[in-house]
């Protein structure tokens, strides 16, 4: 729903990444296109760089030509910006304060350009990533290198305006992922049904670290008068609150960024009763500019989330 609002002029809608390599089930899927269409999440890298960046995906050019085009284009704004300057001083108020609205329209249109061409400004083209069919190439040291280069996907894609809005999966909820290159050799679904709480906390704090990474270069593109970070709603979740019991009660959800300015941080909210989970779907959703009053299963939605916005 947010991609078919805010993804019309991109040129990818959305991006559905994963970090494993995930077997085809309703655990593994995120993201949906519609009622029973799940978007399969991408887990080569190599396969992510090639939708973002090579000749096909940037209309069949490559970067010289790119380079060519934009400055070509560049030329022509430039002449509007000489005529803009030479018309402005003759003009009335009212005429004055409609030209100007172009004259920005023009100018947006020349910061999209520059966004457009691999390595210009906060859109530098990434290096081509490494060739790793799956983590079994590499093995469990490898999975963060894989977290990694999925988050630097990530932050490229939204810098250069390729795409929106993104998904990002690290593993299969029971795919048992081991952690030995942080001291947690341990087997993730298994250790926590087992009891094993000091690894799991281990590899929990590990993920948090990972999201920290994410926001941290987030914050280093800027834009404007803010980051990427402050224009972006990052929504970070895990499958349960207590992964022993399956319990779904006393989710912990974190909201990340401020959306533009359309969400307060800092904040700690707890609400009680059985406030519907969908409630924070819609506000998300309206955050985002997307007009909702419900979402998903009408049964589970009462409207948006009160006190968040």
């Amino acid at each position: 729903m947010i991609a078919e609002q805010i993804g019309a002029t991109t040129a990818l809608k959305s991006l559905e990444l994963s970090v494993s390599k995930l077997p085809v089930s309703v655990w593994t899927r995120l993201a949906y296109a519609g009622d029973n269409e799940p978007i399969p999440p991408e887990h080569d890298a190599q396969k992510v760089f090639a939708r973002l960046f090579t000749a096909d995906a940037m209309g069949g050019m490559n970067d010289a030509a790119l380079a060519t085009l934009k400055a070509q284009r560049k030329s022509v704004l430039d002449a509007v910006a000489d005529d803009y300057s030479s018309l402005s001083k003759r003009l009335g108020t009212d005429d004055r304060k409609r030209i100007d609205q172009h004259f920005n329209a023009i100018r947006e249109i020349e910061t999209r350009l520059d966004l457009a061409v691999p390595g210009a400004g906060a859109c530098a083209k990434p290096a081509q990533p490494p060739t790793y069919d799956s983590l079994d190439a590499i093995g469990d040291a490898g999975y963060p290198l894989m977290g990694k280069l999925m988050m630097d996907l990530m932050v490229t894609a939204l810098s250069c305006d390729r795409t929106r809005v993104i998904t990002l999966l690290w593993e299969h909820a029971a795919e048992n992922q081991r952690f030995p290159f942080i001291g947690a050799d341990v087997e993730h679904h298994e250790a926590i049904h087992n009891g094993q709480f000091a690894p799991v906390q281990t590899i929990l704090t590990w993920f948090t670290e990972q999201q920290a990474y994410l926001l941290s270069k987030m914050k280093e593109v800027k834009e404007g008068d803010g980051t990427l970070l402050d224009n972006t709603l990052i929504f970070s979740t895990s499958e349960q609150s207590n992964g022993t019991t399956h319990r779904h009660d006393n989710m912990p959800y974190l909201l990340l960024g401020k959306a533009g300015g359309a969400l307060k941080t800092k904040r700690w909210l707890r609400y009680s009763g059985n406030e519907p989970h969908n409630n924070l779907l819609v506000s998300m959703l309206n955050l985002l500019g997307v007009e909702a009053k419900t979402f998903g299963k009408p049964d589970w939605c009462t409207g948006q989330l009160s006190g968040l916005v």
